[in-house]
Order: structure tokens, then C-alpha cells, then sequence
């Protein structure tokens, strides 16, 4: 969970409306902002492991040669 400052720092429109200032998105619906937003907060642990397993093979390898 986020704490309460984080919270009302997260705009799921984007600052400014920029969301909807991108192409891709203008005709999207709030819900559909909302839920893609939600997967992508979802999926940040993995993208962080993702990086790290990463890291660390191409620090093994440098290691390695």
C-alpha cells in the first residue's frame, strides 16, 4: 500500500492531462486509464527484480572475462 503522501501525488491522468495529450491514449476511457495504470503499478516489483537478475549476470560475466 502507499502511505497517504504518496497517494495524493499520483495522478492517474498524468500531470496536466498527459495522458490524454498522447496519441495512443486521447480516445482511451478513465477506466481504461485506471486499469492500465493499476497493471503497471502491479507489475513494478517484477520489473525491479527483472533489472536486477540483469545486473547481476552482466556483472558475473565482466567477472567471468
Amino acid at each position: 500500500m502507499f502511505t497517504e503522501e504518496v497517494a495524493k501525488t499520483i495522478s492517474w491522468k498524468g500531470a496536466n492531462g498527459a495522458v490524454r495529450a498522447n496519441g495512443l491514449c486521447r480516445t482511451a476511457t478513465d477506466t481504461d486509464i485506471q486499469r492500465y495504470a493499476i497493471r503497471w503499478f502491479n507489475l513494478a516489483a517484477d520489473r525491479g527484480a527483472a533489472r536486477r537478475r540483469l545486473t547481476n549476470r552482466s556483472n558475473q560475466a565482466e567477472a567471468n572475462d
